[in-house]
């Protein structure tokens, strides 16, 4: 094998980053952080006035009332923080801070006194009618490491509350007022409007530069299913189907056997330049440095951080990492796309607390950490709702609680500052205990707080509970397996950019077929290890950097050094049939596999981090082997490279046999490859987890056919009933062609397309065609040999195909346009050719002997060259007819009814027509979603399987034997006891099974009865306490027809328990399926009598007015 480095992993480059210090060193604005200041009014001259403006926005007013003076409320101006809180006009002001006042001076004194200094709570309490209500307000300070944090509800100390709903409501909106307050005054303009996500183009990562893009044309095939040769001359045709599942339009399988012969075991990489090797490495070196910078210097860490989230959201030019980023956000946090900036912001503190963005994200937050109370609380209090503070309380369950503190404060037993801290605590304690935090991490912080009045600890404690589960909850998972492109590592880390340029080896032409294919696989699988989009396509698809991380979680092994691998595209199996003279050769179904190879392993010193690292990289080549049919569904080169894999078979396979090869067709011609290609292939990854985050490259890179690969994947063998079987086979194609050209020629197009397909499929063996009523009365007319009727009936399958989407183009603009249109003109041009075109194939097909040899026929028909056809030899004259006697004349008036009649008879026959389509287009969608709803039945029932199978052993050798033995002794009635003896004597055959581990040889050999097993089952079940639903699943019969070795009984008992979901859909739909199939064949019957009765009495009155049959056909118009 060769040491090229065709696939490169580089794993961990950077050093363990200890993300828990990052995030704390870049401001996470926790819920207990503090705001910022608003802007404040100078305070109004008092003295001598009945009526001041305050410092926070109350306007009070000097009133006598039963011959006193009293303070009242007369005006709360707009926009201030008094505005945000529940008072009223003509509330009664009787205690600023707990001291009676008696006049405006003073108020504004207290008032402008505590603007100055901010030294706690500012309390008013008011009286409003009977009720005393008591409103907090709150300071701000202008900087985060000064300020107090905006601390929760105390309840009010005198009286009901403002709006009756208690006491917590009323003081919880005080605090939410102040937070409102910081927003609405806060100095930081770029904070005020919500930043919205960068939008940029997006790339197609499976688009090859500077390559045409191939055909998607569907009239050839795509799938070899069998080669016809001629031992004598070598010339050789090729049968196969188009099959809509693999996109790649049709292959010139003739073009990549010129090819093969030239190479048949040829290799290719896509390999880094020398300039990109060496700026490759430059690259590894200087990350490496900046990784040992972010550990040993937190301001570097956080700048490096948050350059990353600055990256992802804005840049436009990184929309695929945008899109992954945000996609993992939204999946997260439950958040929309749009959102999921400002709840970054709130996640790093860079939004002011208390502001939109901060509630935001601490919203979704405590409800994706389970606290739906905290969430309520973040919402209301942001949004200044007293209500839902309320509410928000009560689903925290602190109300008793709140309720008490109020209650010991009123009598004295609690101070004001211990109730406050009490209260806090509480709802901390709340939270924290519905996100799952363990008590011991707050509990003794808060019972001290709570004992002391002293606050100022357990905040800390909050803060960094919080902190570690955003950490732990939020941030890790966010960026766990997060996969960067080479674009964002040019972005954020100016690495250069890299180009590879393709190395052709092993005889591999540069310009050729082959070696276009082997670049678009070797791209396919580059870009496949860093594209984790591709999960949307193929469900399950992981890049290799995640699927090694994940199994670095599972043995918890994280540092694995520095890793270079090198993962490859080889022939893992291509089975092929001949018959015993080699004149036809029958392709099953080729397999392609991934390899791998560690080319070295630094920095790494454990045993288990390289056993994993082996691990890893094998598990990961051999999952893209297992699935690499899934992948080639999506990825439609991998499937070029599949066919082409036959095509170097069957070289391989001539060449061991001394048996000559010559293409059908002269090669077509190739652009040259370009020389080199902007791409490195590199990603970034993070691997977050345990409050460590390792942030490593990944580099990626070729297909091996080569000799090192051997001959083994050839799986050659020798099928004696291949020949006579195959003639048969090309007499029904042949016949079911002819039937599709004359279908289509009768404007039939839908039953044409059908006819086509079933032709195609005949050639290649798998149809059944005994008894299609196709092929009753149809003339043999095929050429001599095999290799000619495989070449002409496949040219002929291509034109059919072709005319037949030409005639629907044109059949869909005349439906859409109306006379006199120059599109619809266009279309009847479009029309009558496809038309005259295929009654020129109808002529071919009548043909037995060529003029021409049959190779120029088919390039004839390749070329367009329909004038120089063959024609068929001409017919004898016929005697004359003898003339036929004259029709009756029919006068104006009943030729007109005539006439009347055949319109709508006309009319009622294109409405069947339409009909039909619409039946027709029905089933084949269903047919074509058969073939994938029965792979996805097989896939379930052999996962089920194997599940049941591996749960099998662990539950055969665990069964409670003893417990039954001890039910069996206290058990008088016979046949109980009997019942339990079958069960015992069950269990034991059980346990021969798991030691036998063969279930098909020991269910052949047991000898109970499918009841007795369900029997004993099910009381095995019952003392292992399974789940009541296989219980239930017991008691009937699945009519899915399932049968495993081991009895539909125990088949039905673990396929249940496991992995029966996806079987059931996929048999729901497929007996779906099965109904439409059904409903289509009564309705296309009825259908079918109704034509041929309009068809007739459309001839009869044609007839009547002296014309020919068919004479007033013409195309129907849009329904």
């Amino acid at each position: 094998m060769k040491t090229l480095p065709r696939h490169l992993w580089r794993s961990v480059v950077g050093r363990t980053l200890l993300l828990g210090g990052l995030l704390l060193g870049t401001g996470i604005a926790t819920p207990t952080a503090s705001a910022q200041r608003g802007g404040r009014t100078a305070p109004a001259a008092t003295e001598g006035l009945t009526v001041t403006d305050t410092t926070i926005g109350l306007r009070l007013k000097i009133v006598s009332s039963r011959g006193a003076d009293i303070i009242v409320i007369d005006k709360i101006h707009a926009g201030t923080r008094s505005a945000q809180m529940e008072l009223k006009t003509g509330d009664v002001l009787t205690h600023i801070n707990d001291q009676p006042v008696n006049s405006l001076e003073q108020a504004s004194q207290l008032i402008e006194a505590w603007t100055t200094n901010q030294d706690g709570a500012l309390s008013l309490l008011l009286s409003r009618g009977k009720a005393k209500l008591k409103f907090f307000l709150y300071p701000l300070r202008e900087t985060a490491n000064s300020a107090r944090p905006v601390r929760p509800p105390l309840p009010g100390s005198e009286g009901r509350t403002a709006a009756g709903r208690g006491a917590p409501a009323a003081a919880a909106t005080q605090v939410q007022n102040a937070k409102r307050e910081a927003v609405r005054g806060r100095r930081f303009a770029a904070s005020q409007q919500p930043v919205t996500l960068a939008r940029g183009d997006l790339t197609d990562p499976w688009t090859i530069p500077g390559l045409a893009p191939r055909s998607a044309d569907r009239t050839g095939i795509n799938v070899l299913r069998r080669v016809f040769i001629d031992p004598a001359t070598g010339e050789l045709a090729f049968a196969g189907v188009y099959d809509p599942a693999f996109a790649t339009g049709p292959i010139d399988y003739s073009t990549l056997l010129h090819d093969a012969l030239r190479s048949p075991a040829p290799s290719f990489s896509l390999e880094p330049t020398a300039a990109s090797k060496a700026a490759g490495a430059a690259f590894v070196r200087q990350f490496d440095q900046q990784m040992q910078t972010n550990l040993s210097d937190l301001a570097a860490g956080k700048a490096w951080l948050l350059g990353i989230f600055n990256q992802l959201l804005t840049n436009p030019n990184l929309e695929a990492d945008r899109r992954r980023f945000v996609a993992r956000g939204v999946e997260l946090l439950g958040a929309s796309a749009d959102e999921i900036p400002g709840c970054v912001r709130g996640m790093l503190g860079q939004a002011p607390a208390g502001s939109p963005e901060w509630a935001l994200f601490w919203s979704y937050c405590y409800t994706k950490l389970g606290s739906l109370g905290g969430a309520t609380f973040v919402r209301a209090g942001a949004a200044n709702d007293s209500a839902g503070l309320s509410i928000a309380l009560d689903l925290l369950g602190v109300l008793p609680t709140i309720n008490s503190i109020r209650q010991q404060k009123q009598s004295g037993a609690l101070s004001e500052s211990q109730a406050q801290a009490q209260a806090e605590v509480a709802i901390w304690g709340a939270i924290f205990r519905n996100c799952g935090v363990p008590s011991q991490r707050w509990q003794s912080a808060g019972d001290r707080a709570g004992r002391s009045g002293d606050i100022t600890a357990f905040r800390a404690v909050a803060d960094e509970v919080n902190a570690n589960l955003v950490r732990e909850r939020i941030i890790e998972p966010w960026l766990n397996g997060l996969v960067l492109s080479e674009s964002f590592l040019q972005a954020q880390h100016r690495m250069p950019a890299l180009e590879v340029a393709p190395v052709f080896l092993d005889g591999l032409a540069p310009t050729s077929e082959l070696a276009r294919t082997f670049l678009a696989a070797d791209w396919t699988l580059k870009t496949l290890g860093t594209t984790p989009e591709l999960a949307t396509r193929v469900p399950g698809h992981v890049t290799p950097s995640q699927f090694s991380a994940r199994l670095e979680a599972e043995r918890d092994v994280h540092e694995l050094g520095d890793l270079s691998v090198r993962f490859w595209l080889v022939p893992e199996a291509v089975p092929l049939s001949a018959a015993p003279d080699g004149s036809v050769i029958a392709f099953g179904d080729a397999r392609p596999g991934v390899r791998a190879r560690i080319m070295s392993h630094d920095r790494c010193n454990s045993t288990a981090a390289r056993r994993l690292a082996e691990d890893a990289m094998q598990g990961y080549a051999a999952m893209l082997t297992t699935r690499y049919a899934d992948y080639a569904r999506a990825l439609p080169e991998l499937h070029r490279l599949r066919e082409a894999a036959k095509i170097l078979a069957l070289v391989r396979w001539a060449q061991a046999r001394g048996t000559k090869l010559a293409p059908p067709f002269p090669p077509a011609p190739v652009a040259p490859l370009p020389a080199q290609f902007q791409r490195g292939f590199w990603t970034g990854n993070f691997d977050s987890s345990g409050g460590r985050t390792f942030f490593g490259l990944v580099a990626i890179g070729g297909v091996d056919f080569g000799p090192d690969a051997g001959n083994g994947w050839v799986q050659a063998g020798i099928d004696p009933a291949l020949k006579t079987s195959a003639a048969g086979q090309l007499l029904a194609s042949a016949g079911l062609g002819r039937a599709a050209v004359d279908a289509a020629a009768k404007g039939d197009l839908e039953s044409a397309r059908a006819l086509a397909d079933q032709s195609a499929r005949a050639m290649t063996g798998d149809f059944d065609f005994t008894g299609h009523p196709a092929l009753v009365g149809i003339p043999e007319a095929s050429p001599p040999s095999p290799v000619d009727a495989v070449l002409l009936q496949g040219e002929m399958l291509a034109q059919t195909r072709q005319n037949i989407d030409l005639m629907e183009r044109a059949q869909k603009i005349l439906r859409q346009t109306g006379v006199g249109d120059l599109p619809r003109a266009e279309a009847l041009e479009q029309w009558n050719r496809g038309e005259g075109n295929l009654k020129q194939l109808q002529t071919l097909a009548t043909i037995r002997e060529f003029p021409l040899p049959t190779r120029q026929v088919v390039q004839l028909l390749r070329n367009g060259d329909w004038n120089q056809l063959p024609k068929p030899p001409p017919v004898a004259a016929a005697p004359a007819a003898p003339p036929a006697k004259p029709r009756p004349a029919v006068d104006p008036e009943e030729r007109a009814r005539i006439r009347g009649e055949i319109t709508q008879l006309r009319t009622e026959l294109c409405r069947i027509q339409t009909q039909l389509r619409r039946f027709n287009a029905t089933i084949q969608s269903d047919l074509d979603q058969r073939a994938e709803w029965e792979k996805v039945t097989n896939d379930a029932y052999e996962s089920a399987l194997k599940r049941a199978q591996e749960k099998f052993e662990e539950f055969s050798v665990d069964f409670p034997g003893d417990i039954l033995k001890e039910k069996l002794a206290t058990v008088t009635d016979p046949a109980e006891r009997a019942k339990i003896e079958r069960a015992l004597r069950l269990v034991d055959r059980f346990k021969d099974a798991y030691t036998t581990r063969d279930f098909s040889d020991w269910a052949s050999k047991e000898e109970f009865t499918r009841e007795e097993i369900v029997e004993g089952i099910k009381q095995i079940m019952e003392i292992c306490e399974v789940e009541k639903r296989i219980k239930d699943y017991l008691e009937k019969k699945w009519g899915l027809k399932r049968a495993i070795a081991f009895y539909e009984a125990a088949d039905d008992l673990v396929t249940s328990a496991y992995d029966v979901s996806a079987e059931v859909i996929a048999w729901r739909r497929l007996k779906q399926l099965n109904r439409n199939s059904d409903d289509f064949l009564k309705a296309t019957e009825a259908s079918g009598r109704r034509l041929r009765e309009l068809i007739a009495a459309i001839h009869e009155r044609e007839i009547r007015l002296g014309l020919d049959p068919g004479s007033t056909k013409e195309p129907c118009a849009a329904p």
